[in-house]
């Protein structure tokens, strides 16, 4: 199984388990789905961020459109958002997730004469929308700092109602103010060409140049990876027409975990409570089939990284003996920890729980991650397969894996390891999962960052390749366990993420080849070392920096 149809069978576990929590669809949203489809089937050309900008900048309205459940819709927003305002652009922004009817509270709030609590209990938040406050909270306080109007645009009725009630107020405003621009968040379905977007047109009595900007469609995702025969793997940006794009972001099947989580937890949870910052931020835990989800992974990735024990292809009895937990578990987790006689690991373990980190406690199938998440268990799945896969290799009979007993130096092997291979099961997941690269490291490196001189002792590593483990040597001679597994942890995931994008989505090496090279560090600093030269030796390694979308 190569990795497009690694990712397609995860797409249709993904879409068919959030698809199966929604009940009979109208007719006329059938009909909207439709049309989106078709408008998704339509021929594009991959085009750059200027090609966006040039239409934003001639344009009147733009809109942007919005999975509800899935906050990466709001966070291309925000930076849409930073763009204008670094522009001291005249912008008002129109969001379907509050009622027009409730324009007099978005006011009251804005002007900070009614606090966030009080807005919401007024505009009944919880009934008239219900989708994470956390993904909409921040444009109200970017709107408070920087003065930027905020209308509401939602109504009842029928979809095409609602849409021509939104066009109206949209046109209403611009008529007030004409050297205004109006960027819209509204519901994807709405932002088809003939939707939200051709009511304004017809209802406008002058000629309007309008931006669409769709937003992860599925059919445009896997009409890019068909052309690419491999993985998409970068954010790309395409347009349909000159002033209609698709910006894809994330891959579909993440999307709709975000709906697997919202109709598991926080749709008809009677408990839901505006002031509770998990429900607000959308990081209630899945609960209900997260071993499931974990094995399901697990198998998945172990056959995409062609993992065999001796005499057994797939351990499946084996690969199932896990548990994990969540913090609302914690109290165990915590008193599992207590029981670890060695007091450095004690205090080790307790440090990474308090920092949220993703664990698997020694000498135990117990694993810890503070909130469930496909992105995080794809982050669990690498530390499982790491220990599932390690456990019958020959060298490794009777050896623990992070033992109190190890040096500094197989410590960070240990911890290298792991963290790469994590980070590249998660990638396998979802390939625009973005990671600091060198470029970015340097840029914290040289701030007030609490990581600052842990940042500057990476860079020293990955920025001489050829003296990795000598240079390994001098930082870690006197490093606390924590200091070091940081270390590992910000040179194993800039590792994963050089492996996956130079090497396995280009199809330059097998992924089982990748992942073998990643285990061999393990307990070889030769091959940590070969690994590190492999990764940081390119000419264009130190002009890396994360994508801005």
């Amino acid at each position: 199984m190569g990795p497009l149809q690694f990712q397609e069978k995860i797409f249709q576990y993904t879409k068919s388990k959030a698809l199966s929590f929604e009940g009979p669809a109208s007719k006329e949203y059938i009909q909207y789905q439709k049309q989106q489809r078709k408008d998704a089937g339509r021929k594009f050309k991959i085009v750059d961020e200027d090609a966006l900008f040039e239409s934003i900048a001639t344009s009147q309205v733009i809109y942007l459109g919005d999975f509800h459940t899935f906050d990466q819709s709001t966070k291309n927003l925000e930076r849409l958002l930073k763009i204008l305002v670094e522009g001291k652009a005249q912008f008002t922004l129109g969001m379907e997730m509050v009622h027009a009817k409730h324009q007099n509270y978005i006011d009251q709030f804005l002007n900070r004469l009614i606090s966030q609590e009080e807005f919401l209990e007024s505009i009944d938040y919880h009934e008239s929308w219900r989708f994470p406050w956390g993904h909409y909270q921040k444009f109200f306080e970017l709107s408070q700092k920087h003065h930027f109007p905020i209308i509401g645009l939602n109504s009842e009725g029928a979809l095409s109602t609602r849409d021509e009630f939104a066009a109206q107020k949209i046109l209403h405003y611009l008529e007030h103010r004409p050297h205004s621009t109006m960027l819209i968040l509204f519901g994807e379905l709405h932002i088809i060409t003939s939707r939200l977007p051709g009511q304004v047109n017809k209802l406008s009595p002058t000629p309007l140049t309008q931006t669409i900007i769709h937003q992860n469609l599925d059919q445009v995702y896997w009409k890019l990876a068909s052309k690419k025969s491999t993985i998409s793997h970068t954010a790309s940006l395409v347009q349909f027409t000159p002033h209609e794009f698709c910006l894809i972001s994330s891959p579909p099947w993440i999307k709709y975990e975000s709906m697997v989580n919202w109709y598991d937890n926080l749709s008809d949870d009677p408990d839901f409570d505006i002031r509770d910052s998990n429900i607000q931020n959308g990081l209630k835990a899945f609960t209900s089939n997260m071993h499931e989800n974990l094995l399901f992974l697990c198998q998945n990735l172990a056959n995409m990284f062609g993992m065999r024990t001796k005499d057994d292809p797939i351990d499946s009895e084996a690969l199932s003996d896990f548990n994990v937990y969540d913090y609302t578990n914690l109290d165990l987790i915590l008193k599992k920890i207590s029981a670890i006689e060695d007091r450095a690991a004690r205090n080790f373990y307790r440090e990474l729980v308090i920092e949220g980190r993703i664990l698997k406690l020694p000498d135990s199938n117990v694993y810890y991650v503070s909130h469930y998440s496909i992105n995080r268990l794809a982050s669990v799945a690498g530390l499982h397969l790491f220990h599932w896969f390690l456990r019958d290799r020959p060298k490794q009979k009777n050896k623990k894996i992070l033992s109190s007993k190890q040096n500094n130096f197989e410590k960070f092997r240990t911890f290298f390891a792991l963290e790469s291979f994590s980070h590249l099961c998660a990638k396998m997941l979802n390939p625009h999962r973005k990671c600091d690269l060198y470029l970015d490291l340097k840029r914290k490196s040289n701030t007030k960052d609490p990581d600052r001189l842990i940042l500057k002792k990476a860079l020293r590593l990955i920025g001489h390749p050829k003296q990795f483990n000598k240079n390994l040597a001098t930082i870690i001679s006197r490093t606390s366990p924590k200091q070091i597994h940081r270390l590992a942890q910000i040179v194993g995931k800039i590792t994963g993420e050089i492996l996956f994008e130079n090497f396995i989505a280009n199809n330059n090496e097998r992924p089982s080849n990748v992942a073998l090279s990643i285990f061999e560090t393990y307990s070889s600093s030769k091959n940590l070392e070969l690994l590190a030269h492999k990764c940081f030796s390119s000419a264009d390694f130190k002009k890396g920096q994360k994508r801005y979308f």
